[in-house]
């Protein structure tokens, strides 16, 4: 019985202690999840400019401006879908992440342009039931990315994937991406 009954005290003792259901989580300082994203503490390594933060109390969905989280505007999330067939001149939505799915009919280079300070871009890169074709994807003229993208798979009917990140409107990183087959 003693046992049992230190067992269930060890169990709720972090409850008791006040301890957070969610604890804070940074991935690679350029997206959090946190408790009360306007408390960020002061004193802990800063978030890059532009860094999103999901507020997992309320949320809410915060942007970092260099000094503080603040509360993002406009459309949070927007879901698009492109058929590339030829050169294409990308144009992002006005929304803080834009989910993106870009399909290949054709050998095809996308341009990718500036964006705002904070602004991701999710894109899945597919080939059609064919397959084959070789995507590209360029930096617009006056925009920086910084990393590379991946040789994407040419397998009919499969999918790669990137993330787009802008920390100001001319310099984006490239935060993670996968050649495929997804």
């Amino acid at each position: 019985m003693k046992k049992l009954i230190l067992a269930i005290l060890l169990c709720l003792l972090p409850t008791l202690a006040g301890a957070q259901a969610n604890p804070p989580v940074n991935v690679g300082n350029y997206l959090f999840f946190y408790p009360g994203c306007t408390t960020y503490p002061s004193g802990t390594t800063p978030p890059v400019k532009g860094a999103l933060c999901s507020d997992t109390t309320n949320g809410g969905l915060y942007v970092w401006n260099g000094t503080a989280f603040v509360p993002s505007t406009g459309a949070t999330n927007a879901e698009h879908s492109t058929t590339v067939s030829g050169p294409l001149s990308y144009a992002l939505q006005p929304a803080i992440v834009t989910f993106e799915v870009f399909t290949f009919t054709n050998n095809a280079t996308v341009t990718l342009p500036q964006g705002a300070v904070g602004q991701t871009l999710n894109a899945v890169v597919c080939q059609n039931v064919t397959g084959g074709f070789t995507p590209t994807f360029v930096a617009a003229g006056g925009l920086t990315i910084v990393g590379t993208f991946p040789t994407f798979t040419t397998t009919a009917s499969k999918c790669g994937d990137f993330s787009l990140h802008y920390t100001t409107p001319t310099l984006a990183y490239l935060v993670g991406n996968a050649a495929g087959p997804l």
